[in-house]
């Protein structure tokens, strides 16, 4: 079980599995010879699907999603925006970074350095995403939020 070969690696400094499991679904790993490196990598990806809806505010591609989102902040909320992806980013290169080194200790110390990262991040996000939640549930003039529709 994950959570008996988690436990085995305490002296590594790690968070504690079930605050890890609630924010990041490790639990669902299956059998590994690499279990922090697995760790690593499930949490990367899900700081990286953050990153993506984060990108797209502060600099939106020409599709409808991004042109109406980009729009629902205003340039001081996009700079906090873009201060929450900075650190989100970090994490997502040093994960690459890392995963070059292959090493326990490393991976430990990613897992650690951001899982109190993102419990510190995660109350903006929430509210940032929410903000965006909502603006789809606003009614909107289609013509003037995209333009030529024909």
């Amino acid at each position: 079980m994950i959570k008996d070969d988690y436990s085995k690696l305490k002296g590594l400094g790690l968070p504690d599995f079930d605050r890890l499991n609630k924010e990041f679904g490790v639990s669902d790993i299956e059998e590994t010879d690499f279990l922090l490196r697995t760790i690593r990598e499930l949490m990367a990806e899900k700081v990286d699907s953050f990153v993506k809806i984060l990108e797209s505010v502060i600099q939106p591609e020409t599709n409808a999603v991004c042109m109406f989102e980009c729009k629902v902040f205003d340039d001081k909320e996009k700079l906090e925006v873009f201060d929450v992806f900075k650190k989100l980013m970090s994490f997502v290169r040093l994960s690459s970074e890392v995963a070059l080194d292959c090493d326990d200790k490393k991976d430990a110390e990613f897992i650690t350095n951001l899982f109190g990262e993102w419990l510190k991040l995660k109350p903006l996000l929430k509210e940032k995403i929410s903000k965006l939640r909502v603006s789809w549930q606003k009614d909107v003039d289609l013509k003037e939020e995209f333009g030529y529709f024909g």
